[in-house]
């Protein structure tokens, strides 16, 4: 993303007082150049969500890849029998379910919503590389 201001380098400091006309009160912002405005406006707005797409393109693949490992024998190669990928895909679910609503509470309150979500992702990060390097392949689920 740029680093320029969204309104450029425009002295805008007796601007903002309001002025009363027939439609209300409007700001005389006659000088600033709107096309260049709403192309920044746009292209920061493009690249903010396109960030979260990818995002949920991520969830969405993985709440996905569970049913995609079980038909590629994911159940034999970890020994389950019975119920036990049931309970874990629930778990799973559960998990998804009890933390969202929390965590858009926190995000509501927090002033930089982008250190919280990075933070979020380096710490699921994190804990998957340390499964992954000891082994958590023997736990007994029901």
């Amino acid at each position: 993303m740029s680093d320029l201001p969204l309104l450029g380098s425009v002295d805008s400091s007796s601007r903002y007082d309001a002025i009363s006309s027939d439609d209300g009160p409007t700001l005389p912002l006659d000088d600033i150049d709107r096309p260049i405005v709403e192309k920044r406006l746009l292209h920061k707005l493009d690249l903010r969500v396109a960030f979260l797409v990818l995002i949920y393109i991520m969830n969405v693949m993985d709440r996905t890849n569970v049913a995609a490992a079980r038909l590629r024998g994911f159940e034999e190669d970890l020994g389950m029998t019975g119920n036990q990928f049931n309970i874990l895909t629930s778990i799973l679910y559960v998990g998804y379910l009890l933390t969202q609503a929390p965590s858009n509470m926190i995000l509501h309150r927090m002033k930089s919503p982008s250190l919280y979500l990075s933070s979020c992702m380096i710490a699921w990060a994190a804990i998957t590389v340390f499964m992954g390097t000891y082994g958590v392949h023997s736990i007994d689920i029901g």
